[in-house]
């Protein structure tokens, strides 16, 4: 080996320079200024890094120094040659490499060379070393320190080894009696003893001497413990430590080797380790006091430390106390990890590694010299799991995968055994076998037990076994596949533990990619095993030969086929013996197959497990082994179908999911469209969310227009959703698809694309809005309420909606003519109608033109009704229309009103009105006046409960014509015609006093509702007769029936009214798009006396005279009846026209309901309220979880089962604590109850009351142990109260046997309300984990900071027992009230 290769593995300050100088010459290298570029080649030696950049002046001493001549020939240099890491001491190497024997080929010079002549004179070590100072102060290796080793003495073959002897001897004891060592003494001694060891054989001292260098020196590490902050005695001290452990490796004395000695040692590496060079490791470089060449330095010295120890592990026992301090630190040092996202450290992770090797030898040193520490190591390195970096922490390169040093480290523990190949035996191979097993058993229990006690370290598991499998098939590592073995085995067996069905389901996704499944059956030649042996290393090649051995059928007989005695010969030309070939061969031949087939097994038994999260894990984990190319269809759509109609959330979610990553399959969506679209209604959000975003995916893709229609339905549903987040994705989702992507295609210049893509929204929209009436108020809802809102208004998007909107019903219209005949035809005229609803402008005459024969079909057919409403809303907004168009569509509507359903009447009679105005005709007034004249004769008739035709007919009729026309201008021809109007009597009041004369009682009451809802009709557009004392008359009497129909037109019509003056009012105050200076300035408004004034107050009137009737119908039923009144709670809330503590508890109610559309609705409305006047409402909430439990008592058939209403509740709340825990105090409150004063009634309304709550609270999620201890501590003394009465109070009906009070079925009802309170109460103590001391200290208005936190964790398992409470229910009243006197007593 030439020089200056070992100078780029090691330092220079510990090489004798002096003995270079000869060697230097043919290079003409100036000593005292070496070039660094020899020092700067990569490597790892930080210190030589360190000295490379140090080493810039001259050296005084070889200043004179010159030469002319060589002595020898060199070979070539080879500066970059080095060895990654090293196994031994610094300075040994350096004298290992550095040998004469192994010099460079000598060859005579041609010139005569004036020699260096050595110095065989004592050297004056005082003089030479303690009599200069140093020049500045030592805090790495500096010029000093190169200095002082440049005089360093090495063993010379011509002197005498006494001599030499006693020179090092004389040296060491000048040295020891210096007051003051500083570095470069202790430089010095680390010289002389590593001479000493390199040359054992020759020279030796006595014990004495290493005794007192061991004494000096340990006092320096003492020094060094006791002052932390002094950087550089801890530079003394590692330098020290170095010495001792030296001095230990030289000489067995026990003298040496005494436990105070080792203890000092152990204590100051391992206390510098964790106070000084792990806390620095973090610091960056701006960040730390020390220079980073300081760092470099005490690093190597710490690696080099760990080294010798190894060293001296192996030969020597320590103190079980040190053998575990040096085990936690090796631990430490192993799983230590750097923030690779931090710059410029002292030292970064991968100049970290060489610590790392390090600790993991001494480690491993331990572990297999010292076999009673094993269990001791392999629990804890297997506990530290949570340490692992999972980001940056790969440094140990193995061929072409890198992997943590942990990993290593433990698969080299596995495989740590070794055996004698030439003495095989069967025992002895049993023996290294049961000690793997152990060590496996071990490794499995402790990380098992470590991830199920704390799931989180799942993550951590996970990583540790995929770097397990990237070395699986390498047969340096066997103890990779025993540990893959081990784990499979044990999570094979049957278990609902979910983290051991994911882990599992990673072995085996690897096995599946690793594993060649077809030479399952083939089994592996053991005649070619000792060609993988002999290319091995020794504990590599005992575990595959045992395992082989042990796995084979017959082991004995396998043992006899092997001899390593005897050479091995050379395997035939033909045979491969590539070693990973082979360690394939024999992977494949043992059981991993077997056990791979064993988890399937597993695996597809979990999947109809009880547990939603095992059925979870387990289809996840066959999900991973599943290959879309080979796996039959029937299969995975068997599995997708069974997770959709699972009960459990979790698994509907991780469905929807999977089966996004089909849906380009056609037949996919046929299979899994409607289950999919039932999701988005389930009551988990991330479900839904999930549900939307694989249909969208799914409307995209298929071209079945009936699949399109549907998914487009449920997103119009979830418009009405009670969470917003999914109603901003149904609205954005329902605009891109419809409106926003066709105006792309328009700006794509591609004419016929365009086209195809407006015909398929015009095909969509049609079936949709066909579907039912529910669909198109949901459509117009849906695009109005963008269009009007304030952020949308004149924007790029509702331009470009719009523009999309004009083109679908242009489309529309032209498809009509198309599809006449074959039903379509209605459904495009419907489409076109809704439409014109929303925005009346995207018409022209044209198109009017062409739709006018539509008006003259045949009544009550579908396409006139639609024509008509087109007309309706179109031709205000024209204009220019041609004269002989607008006379011949007014004469055709005049002809038709008679025959016109109501429907169609109430879409003509406007049209009718603005064409007359239009044409100047007054044919309308004189059809009115007929129509009048018709309806004398019926005044006086007895109709009974018959309707007659006609009368219906006029009676609408009347109606219409004083709805929405306005006669004022034609008074006289209402006079001419003999008809009696008062001089200050408005015409319409003609029509109200008709109308009026069909309410009487006397008529029928069919007759009379029509009569009450044409009267409710007129008032819409003439206010001031809302307030005529017949009309409030009628509609006190009728609210104060029983007649429900009835109830309802008049809550419709006050509805009616309410709508149409507030879009009257928004649409007057709507002047973005008007001038100021064109606006007159409206003085009545300042007075009151604007007409908005006076239909404001009207309205608010009349919503607080019938507020409480309303309210009552909102409860009546389920929807039928219902739904109105609550859209009208709903609409005057908004409005601001209620009081919120009158309706609030109606609202709480209503969030009970099972209809969905209720519910959202009064979620709605709460939360309105909520946000607006909070300290207003509270106090009722109590009120309404009453009225929710006869409402639900009175509805319901399932209503124990119903357990969402509270949960829904307090999602309006949030997580506001104050209000929360009010709300739990006033309804814990409400359980108290006058036992003795109570009747049967009285026992079944509160039982009845207790069990709805308590079932209801049990499927709540608290948010704070705050909330948990307060019901509890509430619970507890309702018990101890209410309890002792009640007790009394069987008693006394078991003594005296009389009913006076309570009869046994009243005494079993109360019964059943506290044992329920009861089973709720150790429910939330069992369920939260809750101590009775603390429960004992908790103080309401004193709670600790830590009851206020958010709970993490409770106990998911324990689930509230409903079927018990149930059973309460159904047990004998008297054996149950007896009972529960005996328990309480």
């Amino acid at each position: 080996m030439d020089l200056p290769s070992v100078l780029v593995n090691c330092p220079v300050p510990l090489v004798a320079l002096q003995d270079m100088v000869s060697l230097a010459s043919p290079y003409q290298v100036d000593i005292g200024e070496p070039s660094v570029s020899h020092f700067s080649c990569e490597c790892e030696d930080s210190v030589l890094q360190t000295t490379a950049h140090r080493i810039q002046g001259v050296d005084p001493q070889l200043e004179g120094l010159r030469f002319r001549k060589p002595t020898f020939k060199p070979g070539e240099l080879n500066c970059n040659s080095g060895q990654p890491y090293r196994d031994n001491l610094l300075i040994r190497q350096v004298l290992q490499m550095y040998s004469r024997n192994s010099s460079p080929k000598i060859v005579k010079p041609k010139l005569k060379v004036k020699r260096l002549k050595m110095n065989v004179e004592p050297i004056d070590v005082k003089e030479l070393y303690f009599n200069k100072k140093p020049q500045v102060e030592l805090k790495t290796a500096t010029e000093d320190t190169i200095a002082a080793s440049s005089t360093s003495l090495i063993f010379q073959p011509d002197q005498e080894n006494d001599q030499y002897t006693q020179e090092i001897r004389t040296t060491l004891q000048r040295i020891v009696l210096e007051e003051h060592l500083e570095q470069h003494h202790l430089l010095r001694i680390m010289d002389l003893l590593y001479q000493l060891d390199t040359n054992r054989a020759e020279l030796k001292l006595d014990t004495q001497l290493l005794r007192n260098v061991q004494k000096v020196t340990l006092q320096l590490i003492t020094e060094s413990l006791e002052n932390e902050q002094d950087w550089d005695l801890t530079f003394k001290g590692f330098y020290c430590l170095l010495i001792n452990l030296t001095i230990l490796n030289l000489d067995n004395d026990k003298l040496l080797h005494l436990d105070t000695c080792l203890k000092s040692l152990v204590t100051f590496f391992c206390s510098k380790y964790e106070d000084v060079i792990e806390p620095l490791s973090t610091l960056s470089i701006d960040e730390s006091t020390v220079s980073t060449d300081s760092f470099s330095l005490i690093f190597e010295l710490c690696k080099q430390s760990i080294v010798a120890l190894s060293i001296y592990c192996v030969n020597h026992r320590l103190d079980d106390y040190l053998f575990t301090r040096l085990e936690y630190v090796c631990i430490t040092i192993i799983t230590h990890h750097i923030d690779h996202k931090r710059k410029n450290l002292l030292i970064d992770h991968s100049r970290f590694s060489p610590l790392k090797f390090a600790a993991s030898d001494l480690l491993l040193s331990i572990f297999r010299f010292f076999p009673d520490q094993r269990e001791f190591i392999l629990t804890e390195f297997c506990y530290a799991i949570h340490k692992l970096d999972e980001k940056n922490s790969k440094v140990y390169r193995v061929q072409n995968v890198m992997l943590d040093v942990f990993t290593v480290t433990l698969i080299r523990m596995i495989q740590v055994e070794t055996l004698d190949f030439r003495q095989l035996s069967l025992s002895e191979v049993t023996k290294v076998h049961n000690e793997i097993q152990n060590t496996l058993q071990i490794v499995f229990a402790t990380l098992m037990g470590r991830v199920i006690d704390h799931p989180k370290l799942r993550t951590k598991l996970e990583y540790l076994i995929q770097d397990v499998l990237q070395v699986l098939s390498d047969p340096h590592f066997p103890g990779a596949s025993l540990v893959i073995k081990r784990f499979m085995k044990g999570l094979s067996e049957p278990s609902d533990n979910d983290i051991s069905i994911l882990i599992a389901g990673l072995i085996a996704k690897s096995l599946n990619e690793k594993l060649n499944f077809e030479n399952r059956e083939k089994s592996f030649n053991l005649s070619m095993l000792p060609y993988l042996l002999r290319q091995l290393d020794w504990s590599a090649a005992t575990t595959i030969l045992v395992n082989c051995i042990i796995s084979s059928s017959n082991p004995e007989e396998a043992l006899l086929k092997f001899d390593f005695s005897a050479p091995i010969e050379k395997a035939p030309p033909d045979v491969d013996i590539d070693v990973y070939s082979l360690y394939d061969e024999v992977l494949n031949s043992q059981s991993l197959l077997q056990l791979y087939d064993r988890f399937l097994v597993m695996m597809l038994n979990n999947l109809d497990s009880k547990k939603p999260k095992t059925r979870l894990k387990a289809m996840k984990t066959v999900s991973l082994l599943l290959s879309r190319e080979v796996l039959d269809y029937s299969t995975v759509k068997n599995i997708f179908i069974k997770g959709l109609r699972d009960s459990s959330p979790i698994i509907n979610n991780w469905i929807i999911q999977e089966a996004s990553k089909y849906i380009e399959k056609e037949p996919y969506l046929t299979d899994f469209y409607l289950l999919i679209l039932d999701k988005l209604f389930s009551e988990s959000i991330s479900v839904r969310k999930g549900a939307l975003k694989c249909l969208k995916s799914m409307y995209i893709v298929t071209q079945d227009v009936s699949i399109q229609v549907q998914i487009a339905e449920g997103f119009l549903k979830l418009l009405e959703d009670e969470e917003e987040s999914m109603v901003i994705l149904a609205r954005e989702t329902l605009l891109e698809r419809w409106f926003y992507s066709l105006d792309v295609l328009n700006h794509e210049d591609n004419p016929a694309a365009y086209k195809l893509g407006i015909h398929a929204r015009v095909d969509i929209m049609a079936q949709l809005l066909a579907r039912s009436n529910k669909n198109k108020d949901s459509f117009v809802e849906f695009i109005k309420s963008f269009l009007n809102d304030e952020g949308n208004k004149d924007t790029n998007s509702s331009k470009r909606l719009l523009k999309s909107i004009k083109a679908i019903a242009d489309s529309s219209l032209e498809s009509i003519v198309e599809n006449e005949g074959n039903g379509k035809a209605e459904h495009m005229m419907c489409l076109t109608s809704t439409l014109v609803l929303i925005n009346g402008e995207i018409l022209n005459q044209d198109q009017l033109v062409f739709l006018k024969p539509y008006l003259n079909e045949h009544s009550n057919t579908v396409t006139c009704y639609y024509t008509l409403k087109l007309f309706k809303h179109s031709l205000p907004l024209m204009k220019n229309l041609a004269s002989s168009f607008t006379y011949e569509c007014l004469t055709l509507l005049l002809e038709k009103l008679t025959k016109f359903n109501v429907k169609e009447l109430f879409e003509a009679m406007p049209t009718v009105y603005y064409l007359s105005n239009l044409q100047n005709d007054t044919r309308y007034v004189n059809a009115a006046i007929s129509c009048l004249r018709l309806l004398r004769p019926f005044v006086n008739s007895n109709h009974g409960g018959d309707l007659n035709a006609k009368l219906t007919r006029l009676l609408y009729l009347t109606g219409s014509f004083a709805r929405c026309c306005y006669f004022e201008t034609h008074r006289d021809l209402f006079e001419k015609s003999n008809i009696i109007i008062q001089p200050n009597e408005p015409v319409v009041s003609v029509f109200v006093r008709s109308l009026l004369l069909f309410t009487k009682p006397s008529m029928g009451r069919n007759v009379r509702r029509i009569a009450i809802r044409n009267l409710m009709e007129l008032c819409v557009t003439h206010p001031k007769f809302f307030l005529s004392k017949p009309l409030v008359t009628i509609m006190d009497e009728e609210f104060q029936s029983d007649y429900v129909d009835t109830k309802e037109v008049i809550i419709q019509g006050i509805f009616e009214f309410l709508s149409q003056h507030e879009e009257a009012s928004t649409n007057s105050s709507d002047h973005s798009n008007k001038n100021s200076k064109q606006l007159s300035l409206d003085v009545d408004v300042f007075h009151g006396k604007s007409p908005s004034f006076v239909n404001e107050s009207l309205g608010v009137s009349l919503v607080h005279k019938y507020m409480d009737y309303v309210l009552k119908m909102c409860i009546f039923d389920e929807g039928y009846y219902s739904l109105l009144p609550v859209r009208f709670i709903d609409f005057v809330v908004r409005l601001g026209m209620a009081n919120p503590k009158v309706c609030i508890s109606t609202i709480v109610c209503l969030e009970s309901s099972s209809n969905r559309t209720i519910r959202s609705l009064a979620l709605q409305i709460h939360r309105e309220l909520h946000n607006k006047h909070e300290s207003l409402i509270e106090s009722s909430y109590v009120e309404g979880v009453r009225t929710a439990t006869e409402y639900r008592k009175a509805h319901s058939k399932n209503m124990w089962r119903e357990t969402f209403f509270l949960a829904l509740f307090l999602t309006i709340l949030g997580d506001n604590k104050s209000s929360r825990k009010k709300f739990f105090s006033s309804l814990l409150r409400s359980f108290i109850n006058d036992i003795v004063m109570s009747t049967e009634s009285d026992s079944q309304s509160y039982r009845d009351y207790v069990c709805f709550v308590v079932l209801n609270l049990a499927n709540v999620n608290f948010i704070t142990l705050e909330e948990v201890y307060l019901i509890i501590r509430d619970i507890d003394g309702l018990l101890s109260k209410q309890g002792a009465t009640l007790s009394a109070e069987i008693d006394k009906q078991e003594n005296e046997h009389e009913d006076e009070e309570l009869s046994w079925k009243g005494l079993s009802l109360l019964v059943t309300a506290l044992l329920t309170l009861e089973q709720f109460k150790e429910f939330l103590i069992s369920r939260y984990g809750v101590l009775e001391e603390k429960l004992l200290e908790f103080r309401p208005q004193k709670a600790g900071k830590e009851l206020r936190q958010p709970i993490k964790q409770f106990n998911e398992k324990r689930v509230f027992d409903e079927n018990k409470v149930l059973h309460y229910f159904d047990m004998d009243p008297k054996e149950l009230s007896l009972q529960f006197s005996r328990n309480w007593s």
